[in-house]
């Protein structure tokens, strides 16, 4: 059976801390993928360059090298991630087709450096489809100190409910997000979490609605 892969003809993507535009916009990416091959995979490191750094090719060197290695994916506090039965994940052999892959995914992609609302305002239409991630409810600042706060998943719930198109959350199972999104459709997954250290099975909710689910 052939399955037909249908393309959006207009997609946005929240990057409201900026770490997709440095990392991803550097110009110079092939001279960021030299500057990176001698660097060895240590846990001592922690950063590679100072924070606040003019430059693109220096927040996409420091910022791609970290966010591989860290431990989960995190942004704010970010750790040493290994794992005992695989390589360094941190792979230069590998990030060239990566960073191919990635910029051919992204290429007609809109890249928004706004807040969520103003996003949601912007792109609302009849048709459109809102996906969010928003952090864990009880890990607000993981996205970054500010970028999202615990009132914040009122707000977006009011959005969302109120949108011309629809929209799928996904967070941690929580009861105070059930209680929040409780007149939308929830759907509830079977997970792993790992990021701990341990594998620890929990549950998270896949939340839809919108005003498009009546049209």
């Amino acid at each position: 059976m052939q399955v037909e892969q249908l393309r959006a003809t207009l997609e946005s993507a929240l990057d409201r801390a900026g770490h997709a535009a440095a990392e991803l916009g550097a110009s110079e990416y092939l001279i960021v993928v030299d500057d990176l091959t001698f660097v060895v995979r240590n846990s001592t490191v922690t950063t590679i360059l100072p924070d606040g750094s003019p430059s693109s090719r220096a927040r996409a060197l420091a910022g791609g090298y970290l966010q591989r290695l860290a431990f989960g994916g995190k942004v704010e506090g970010r750790n040493f991630g290994v794992t005992r039965t695989g390589p360094a994940r941190f792979d230069l052999t590998k990030l060239v087709p990566m960073l191919e892959a990635v910029h051919e995914r992204l290429a007609p992609v809109h890249i928004e450096r706004l807040p969520f609302e103003k996003l949601i305002a912007r792109y609302d239409r009849p048709g459109a489809l809102f996906y969010c991630d928003p952090p864990y409810h009880g890990c607000e600042d993981d996205y970054g100190q500010g970028v999202f706060s615990r009132a914040d998943f009122a707000r977006l719930r009011d959005l969302l409910e109120g949108a011309k198109g629809r929209f799928i959350l996904s967070i941690n199972d929580h009861p105070d997000i059930r209680d929040l999104f409780a007149e939308c459709a929830i759907e509830e997954v079977g997970v792993t979490y790992r990021v701990s250290g341990q594998v620890t099975a929990a549950r998270e909710l896949i939340i839809s609605g919108g005003r498009g689910e009546s049209e």
